[in-house]
């Protein structure tokens, strides 16, 4: 069943891939924690930690405006 949100003729499956990718991602999960903390801490505390939509919004509002034009 489409969802409103989708394209014109975008048919949303539930098939072997998409659930191989499922599996994936949650068979990888661990490794990229823990990949993720090491480039975190190669970054020295420069590196920024976004966990939530919230916090990205938080970013992205402290962030300077740029004016297009």
């Amino acid at each position: 069943q489409a969802r409103p949100d989708m394209a014109e003729g975008c048919i949303e499956r539930l098939n072997a891939d998409w659930l191989g990718f499922l599996k994936w991602t949650w068979d990888t999960r661990r490794q990229r924690v823990r990949e993720g903390r090491a480039l975190m801490a190669k970054a020295g505390g420069r590196g920024v930690r976004l966990t939530s939509f919230r916090d990205i919004d938080r970013l992205l509002a402290s962030l300077p405006r740029r004016s297009t034009g």
